[in-house]
């Protein structure tokens, strides 16, 4: 049914299409948004970037993460090893790896 009525909608809108003249609409809409300083948004991207990497070496980001990764594997060792499920581990850094691609690649 729903098939249907999607076959019939595209039917109906294609054969009612109307073309309509633009008489210079969308340049004069183009004209009037405002410009984004390129420059600017770098700037703040880097700056952003630089604080960050400064906080994470000042406040020891690097030992944090070291410290808890081996906290997780001791305790999933000594306490959840008859628990531990390696395929669920595996898909996690998967998909933490797929989230961070994704993140890295907005950015760009």
């Amino acid at each position: 049914m729903m098939v249907n009525e999607d076959r019939l909608l595209k039917q109906f809108f294609n054969d009612n299409r109307q073309e309509m003249a633009d008489n210079g609409f969308t340049r004069r809409v183009m004209q009037h948004l405002p410009h984004h300083n390129r420059t600017s948004t770098r700037l703040w991207g880097i700056l952003g970037t630089a604080l960050t990497l400064f906080l994470f070496v000042a406040l020891d980001g690097l030992q944090l993460i070291a410290e808890v990764l081996r906290e997780t594997f001791m305790t999933i060792t000594q306490d959840g090893m008859e628990n531990f499920d390696l395929r669920t581990v595996v898909l996690s850094v998967g998909v933490l790896l797929f989230l961070l691609y994704q993140k890295i690649a907005s950015l760009a």
